[in-house]
Order: C-alpha cells, then sequence, then structure tokens
C-alpha cells in the first residue's frame, strides 16, 4: 500500500485587522478544500492570525516568519490573506482559483 504524502499549508489571515478579509478566508477554505479533494495528498490546512504572528503568538519557522513580515512591512495587511504550502509563500493579496490551488499542490507532492 502506497503512502499518500502529506502537504502543510498555512493561512495567513489579516482578518483581525481588516474584518472585511473574513470573507477572503471563507472563499480561500472552500476552494482550498475543493482542491485538495483533487490531488492524490492529504492536505493539512492551519491558520494563523496575522496580529497573533506580529506579536509573536504563532509558531512559524524562521523563513516562514521572514517572508510573512516581509510581505507585511511593505503592503501592510493588504497581502492577506496569504497561503504557504510548506516553507514558500504561494499565494498573497487575492484569493487562488481552485485550479490554480490544485495545479500548486500537485507540483508540491
Amino acid at each position: 500500500m502506497e503512502k499518500v504524502p502529506t502537504l502543510q499549508v498555512i493561512v495567513v489571515s489579516g482578518a483581525c485587522c481588516m474584518r472585511h478579509l473574513a470573507l477572503l478566508d471563507k472563499e480561500l477554505e472552500k476552494n482550498i478544500q475543493q482542491a485538495s479533494a483533487q490531488v492524490a495528498a492529504t492536505v493539512q490546512v492551519r491558520t494563523v492570525s496575522l496580529s497573533a504572528l506580529l506579536h509573536g503568538g504563532e509558531s512559524l519557522n524562521p523563513q516562514q516568519r521572514r517572508q510573512v513580515l516581509s510581505l507585511f512591512h511593505k503592503y501592510g495587511a493588504r497581502f492577506a490573506p496569504a497561503l504557504l504550502i510548506g516553507d514558500q509563500v504561494r499565494f498573497a493579496g487575492s484569493v487562488p482559483t481552485v485550479e490554480q490551488l490544485r495545479e500548486a499542490f500537485a507540483a508540491a507532492v
């Protein structure tokens, strides 16, 4: 029996800073669910709050943290939602389509 690969996905939510971003978070969550059903991998999703991250409350590795903070310093909360696959920011500032997510997940497997 083949082992199914697991993808670690992190969503950085800016809804704590800008309430209207909660709608984008919901859309992203829906798209992730649909895309993950189309790839041969288990997709584990963790959502982190931008405000908690800025105050040191979220546990990202140093590489992930540097990337997210760089986006924040350049764009403010407008870079959210952001999506990391593994250690790399793959999408930021808009909600990727199901197809874009499926392709990114498949490439990461």
